[in-house]
């Protein structure tokens, strides 16, 4: 006789949520002259799949091999390599890297943009080559904490257009897809003021930074504003797999917007703030998945 086990397959599906903006800067690079490059680094920081920071190095030559950051390279490069080249050059050597992050290129100048949110720590040009630095986008974001009970709710709506022929009468012949409309809701009840002012100044409404502390609200400022400019990145990592180099149960909305809806003042009740998000379409995300993704994102080949 042997012990017999029997597996249900219903789950309970509570989630942590993270929202934020991905950490974005333009690197102009420089020409190789009489070995100008030789043994130089500069800094790259990314957030990883678990929203810990990673700080790295990109390096020409020889690893600098510092205490605490993570090295990418060699960079392949010749004495007098122009700037377009070195451009190329170190693309290829974030494509091949471990760093959560994507590149594209154009001339002497490259992009690099975390793929995950958050701040990351200010870099420089450590390794002095001489390459100029601008911040397109800085990293915001936050967990939010403990929601409502009842949860976060994703719902999908695939929009379709009917075809229907005058011989066949009200018979369907076929649907035709005009699109997939979607959003999640869910109310934040561990709301702190840096969560306040991520959900409500971050989008619909704005933060005025004061002598003392931050006041946030709503005002003319936004008006007429793109909502996905001012959105970020949404994940939601199922409970089971925090902490598990697992993510395959994540929920992620690409580009979205925060739209609270209300928040309560009471003495007897908790305080909620109930939010939607609203996803648009990332061109930088593969078609098949660019509105919302159910699965592991941080492989490259969701990219574009």
């Amino acid at each position: 006789m042997t012990c017999q086990v029997t597996e249900t397959n219903i789950r309970l599906e509570a989630v942590n949520a993270y929202f934020g903006k991905k950490q974005c800067r333009t690197i102009k690079t420089l020409a190789d002259v009489a070995d100008s490059l030789e043994d130089t680094y500069f800094d790259l920081n990314y957030i990883n799949a678990n929203f810990e920071e990673v700080k790295g190095v990109v390096y020409f030559d020889t690893d600098p091999a510092i205490l605490g950051k993570v090295s990418y390279g060699p960079v392949a490069r010749t004495t007098g390599d122009s700037a377009e080249v070195i451009a190329a050059a170190i693309k290829t050597v974030l494509d091949a890297s471990s760093a959560l992050v994507s590149s594209s290129v154009s001339g002497d100048t490259i992009d690099v943009e975390n793929r995950s949110p958050f701040a990351v720590t200010a870099e420089t040009d450590s390794g002095a080559t001489g390459f100029t630095f601008t911040v397109a986008r800085a990293g915001t974001g936050a967990k939010l904490g403990k929601t409502a009970q009842g949860g976060s709710s994703v719902t999908l709506e695939a929009n379709t257009f009917e075809v229907k022929a005058d011989q066949t009468g009200e018979n369907l012949l076929d649907d035709i897809s005009i699109g997939t409309t979607s959003s999640i809701e869910m109310g934040i009840i561990e709301l702190s003021k840096a969560q306040f002012e991520l959900l409500i100044g971050s989008a619909t409404g704005d933060v005025v930074t004061g002598s003392t502390s931050n006041i946030t609200g709503y005002g003319e400022s936004r008006l007429y504003k793109s909502m996905k400019a001012l959105g970020g990145t949404l994940i939601l990592r199922p409970i089971r797999l925090e902490g598990e180099d697992d993510y395959t149960g994540d929920v992620v909305f690409h580009s979205c917007a925060p739209l609270p809806a209300d928040i309560n003042y009471s003495g007897s009740d908790q305080q909620v703030l109930n939010v939607s998000f609203k996803p648009y379409l990332d061109s930088s995300i593969d078609k098949k998945v660019n509105l919302i993704a159910f699965g592991d994102w941080t492989q490259s080949e969701i990219l574009a």
